[in-house]
């Protein structure tokens, strides 16, 4: 539920701010853990709509400082597209979450990169001159984008989770890197995606392969290839246009 999304990020940056990863402006409301309405004072707190939506909630320390305003939980709220910023900071706190499985096998990718390739290019991402995908090199700002990454971790670990967002829908794409297998997990368009999200598919599959390149990590892709093979998983379908991967 929002509600208990709203609650993971904020036990997670309580868990952030006694580690002393918050910035000086963070107002994070002193809470009771053990409290049995827990969800619903987190999720009133920062989603009532009669304060300022402006406000800065907090500022995540890190080679990037990330900050989130009351408005970008708001997206939280049912019938709404979740912002792309709380999806950001999730995939920042899970990487730094002391967990065997995050700090050994998965990496997760912010979607800012993603999305933004997805946004310039489409399904149009082919290079006229070299017939190739373009490369992250061109992105605009491209540097402020893989300044979000880890190198280490991208070169180190075995999966890379790479959530993505593209005209109003949410879905998680899972790079396996040791079995050079590439899974798509879109709660509408399910096993069978049609050609036009079938393109946008390999372009995402060659984008995380060009990202782990940059971080050192050798290719997956054979020689004249832009993609792995597809393997779209069968998940139950959303009913509305905005719980994606609900």
């Amino acid at each position: 539920s929002p509600e208990t999304m709203v609650t993971d990020v904020l036990l997670s940056m309580n868990r952030a701010e006694s580690d002393n990863l918050l910035g000086d402006q963070c107002k994070i409301p002193d809470i009771p853990l053990q409290q049995q309405d827990l969800e619903e004072r987190c999720a009133f707190w920062a989603m009532v709509e009669n304060n300022n939506k402006y406000e800065v909630i907090f500022q995540l320390r890190g080679p990037n400082t990330m900050e989130a305003m009351r408005y970008n939980f708001l997206t939280m709220a049912p019938a709404t597209c979740i912002d792309i910023q709380m999806v950001s900071i999730m995939c920042h706190v899970l990487n730094r979450e002391e967990l065997p499985r995050f700090q050994r096998d998965v990496y997760c990718v912010p979607p800012e990169i993603l999305t933004r390739m997805f946004d310039t290019y489409g399904t149009n991402y082919l290079d006229k001159k070299t017939k190739l995908p373009h490369r992250l090199e061109l992105l605009k700002d491209h540097a402020d984008y893989m300044g979000l990454l880890d190198r280490d971790k991208l070169k180190s670990h075995s999966a890379l989770f790479a959530p993505v967002v593209y005209s109003n829908h949410w879905w998680l794409y899972v790079l396996d890197v040791d079995n050079k297998e590439f899974y798509i997990i879109d709660s509408v368009h399910g096993i069978n995606p049609n050609q036009q999200r079938a393109k946008l598919h390999r372009f995402a599959c060659n984008i995380l392969n060009q990202i782990r390149v940059w971080a050192g990590a050798k290719s997956i892709l054979k020689k004249g290839t832009i993609s792995l093979q597809l393997r779209c998983v069968d998940v139950p379908k959303q009913p509305n246009p905005y719980d994606c991967g609900v």
